[in-house]
């Protein structure tokens, strides 16, 4: 982890609830990339969750790109919400 919860708040104040919450996102990573996020089975349900909830709602559709046209990058980003 780049940032530690606790480089800022010593651990050791905390309530026990509080001390809870922090060490359960202090353990965990988020991928910076797609090639880090599929080596865990847990992005990668997530991102087919992503994709399935795309399709359902039609937000778009794979098709064939037209003569000369250029296709329109994009990038997954990975949080932990």
């Amino acid at each position: 982890m780049l940032y530690p919860l606790s480089s800022i708040i010593p651990y050791k104040n905390l309530a026990e609830h509080h001390l809870k919450y922090a060490l359960s996102i202090s353990c965990q990573n988020e991928p910076q990339n797609f090639e880090e996020a599929r080596q865990y089975p847990e992005w990668m349900e997530a991102m087919k969750a992503e994709i399935k909830a795309l399709e359902e709602n039609e937000t778009w559709k794979i098709t064939e790109l037209p003569p000369n046209k250029i296709a329109i990058g994009c990038k997954w980003v990975f949080r932990i919400k």
